[in-house]
């Protein structure tokens, strides 16, 4: 027996991993019945349902509860980089645009992971011209600009930093740059050998 909203959650998230138009109608339905039960539409459920119906092809729909999830947040990053990440997977790149610019201004004063989020969709933006010399001029001069901002004692953040940018580089097959950035996360923590060792293979 189901008791609460998170165990409704929690089975939609599951059926949407499986699947299938069938699977995706079982977690809209899942999704509903938390509503229901609670009175209110969460920032998550929003995002979730958005998904449903952007994968059955109901775009519009789809796209009003994107607004509704940007309207809700205030405009704040989370919610303006899911408003981005659709509008770049249906091809709507002039909106992206446009987005990425408010993004851009949502995230001057957030912290380090609101800030990577900007910088990776500006990277995926940059992906359309193929230009790579102007994809890595984006990279290093966030990796400049960060790096001295965050403390030695901080390891935590450093080593966030240090994924990223070499996940970005190594996505936008920028080898050479990845490996520089794994190697900096390699000595600050031996134990993250692997990305270094998938992109020295």
């Amino acid at each position: 027996m189901i008791d609460t909203s998170l165990d409704l959650s929690v089975l939609a998230l599951l059926s949407m991993r499986r699947g299938g138009l069938d699977n995706l109608l079982q977690a809209r339905d899942l999704i509903n019945q938390a509503i229901e039960q609670t009175g209110v539409t969460t920032s998550g459920d929003r995002m979730l349902l958005s998904v449903t119906f952007e994968s059955e092809g109901n775009l519009d729909e789809a796209e009003r509860l994107i607004d509704e999830l940007v309207s809700s947040g205030g405009g704040n990053v989370e919610s303006l980089a899911a408003k981005f990440d659709f509008q770049m997977r249906n091809h709507q790149y002039d909106a992206a645009e446009a987005t990425l610019k408010k993004l851009e201004v949502a995230a001057e004063d957030a912290q380090l992971t609101g800030k990577l989020v900007v910088l990776k969709s500006q990277v995926e933006y940059l992906r359309l011209n193929e230009d790579q010399q102007k994809i890595r001029d984006v990279i290093v001069q966030f990796g400049s600009e960060q790096e001295p901002a965050i403390d030695e004692e901080q390891v935590g953040q450093r080593s966030q930093l240090y994924t990223n940018l070499g996940q970005m580089f190594a996505s936008s097959r920028l080898y050479e740059d990845a490996e520089n950035w794994y190697r900096k996360l390699f000595e600050l923590n031996e134990q993250q050998v692997k990305p270094l060792a998938v992109t020295l293979a």
